[in-house]
């Protein structure tokens, strides 16, 4: 995968980034850093399979080793890291194993 050089203010390379990934800016979105290698990253799954079958809201995951640059500027230091957006802005994040209710709760 070709990396790219991103330039400019903080808040610059943020839209970018999020350009990049295809991060919505607007409305509300749940953002699943994880990682293949991650035992609790791999329970998660009925969970957010559960999560996405359930609900409106778009869940992007985004493996830290693939995408170690954006996990960094999220200040992603543990997995599974969940982070609820809405418009852009961070609403509220939650670090390890999370049920259903609690990821909703996030992007509430």
């Amino acid at each position: 995968m070709k990396r790219k050089t991103i330039k400019g203010t903080k808040e610059g390379i943020n839209k970018q980034i999020n350009r990049i990934m295809n991060i919505p800016t607007e409305g509300k979105v749940l953002l699943d850093f994880y990682a293949e290698w991650c035992g609790p990253c791999r329970a998660m799954k009925n969970t957010l399979e559960d999560f996405e079958k359930n609900s409106r809201i778009p869940l992007i995951k985004i493996n830290v080793d693939e995408e170690s640059t954006l996990a960094a500027q999220y200040g992603i230091r543990n997995i599974p890291c969940f982070i609820g957006l809405e418009d852009g802005k961070e609403t509220g994040r939650k670090v390890g194993m999370n049920s259903l209710p609690q990821l909703e709760e996030l992007v509430k």
